[in-house]
């Protein structure tokens, strides 16, 4: 009697729909998880930037390269000269440097290759500091989160004269997921 079996409520129905462990240990871990988990986006967002804009398409693609080595080779500067203007990328800022300068001596060329270099190495770098950062309050509000737990738990079995050890060691593993969270944020930025 299949009508009988879904009419009949049985436990599984009356109880709360249960989550992944996942979301119950981030609900365990307390209010603290939730900035630990930005610390986390952020970081996965400023690297996955970088990647894309660290690709050799943005920094050196090799056809662009190629066609300004060609140019020189050929001695057609003016060309030269054109096509890195016309690119955004940090080869065709470097390239340009030397050869509007190419009437200079070489070792004044270099100098203004090597300048052009390091604000260009600057412009690559954007956002990476933010990583750091990341890298360094990360485990702190895990820190911070197993020492207001570790509060909580000791307020709650402060006036009771036989706690539990077991109601102990839960309320200490709980603090304790917060320090977890902070340092698998801070360990891969």
């Amino acid at each position: 009697t299949t009508e009988n079996a879904a009419a009949t409520p049985t436990a599984t129905d009356t109880e709360e729909p249960t989550t992944t462990e996942e979301v119950s240990i981030i609900e365990r871990g307390g209010l603290l998880m939730l900035p630990i988990a930005l610390c986390s986006l952020i970081v996965l967002t400023v690297f996955l930037e970088r990647l894309w804009r660290l690709s050799s398409r943005y920094v050196a693609p090799a056809g662009f390269v190629r066609t300004v080595l060609k140019l020189v080779r050929d001695g057609d500067l003016e060309q030269a000269e054109t096509a890195c203007l016309q690119s955004d990328t940090s080869f065709a800022q470097i390239a340009f440097a030397t050869i509007k300068n190419k009437p200079l001596p070489r070792t004044e060329r270099k100098v203004l290759a090597d300048e052009k270099g390091t604000q260009e190495v600057s412009r690559l770098e954007r956002r990476v500091g933010v990583v750091g950062v990341m890298a360094t309050i990360a485990p702190l509000l895990g820190l911070l989160g197993t020492v207001t737990g570790m509060i909580q738990v000791f307020q709650q079995i402060e006036h009771v004269p036989d706690p539990d050890i077991g109601l102990l060691a839960g309320g200490i593993w709980e603090a304790l997921i917060t320090t977890g969270a902070g340092l698998t944020v801070a360990i891969p930025a």
